[in-house]
């Protein structure tokens, strides 16, 4: 009865072992799924005069101070990506133009950007779905 209690535990360990390599592989290592966003080649004219990009984004930001707050709580491996697409939809050239951003998180989801426009990819592994969801769930009520 000995012998096979303990070839029993030994088997308890070795799965709770591989459960426990499984679950550290996929909550850091393993991409879940990965984000495409685009930003458009073709831009829209604010009517803004600039004298330069950080100043089209500064007069930007001057004029919606949500963008910061939202920023701030969104998500850790989102907030970088959330200023490279800022920084590159918004340029200036006499006036501040802004570029149209699409893709998934925008509305649909898609397979590749248009010809000529910018791809941005954003992988989500374990840990940053995680985070996405606590976001999600402590954000669902507000408007």
């Amino acid at each position: 009865m000995g012998k096979i209690f303990k070839i029993l535990l030994l088997v308890f360990l070795v799965i709770l072992l591989a459960a426990g390599v499984a679950g550290i592989y996929f909550y850091n290592y393993y991409v879940f799924k990965t984000m495409r966003v685009c930003v458009s080649n073709e831009s829209k004219d604010i009517q803004l005069n600039c004298t330069s990009d950080l100043d089209c984004r500064t007069k930007i930001l001057e004029n919606n101070t949500k963008f910061e707050e939202m920023i701030a709580n969104a998500p850790v491996f989102m907030q970088d990506k959330m200023r490279e697409i800022f920084d590159k939809s918004i340029f200036c050239e006499e006036t501040c133009r802004i570029k149209s951003v699409y893709g998934d998180g925008f509305g649909k989801s898609i397979d590749g950007c248009n010809t000529g426009d910018e791809e941005i990819l954003i992988e989500i592994h374990g840990k940053e779905g995680v985070e996405a969801l606590k976001f999600a769930k402590e954000n669902s009520g507000k408007s």
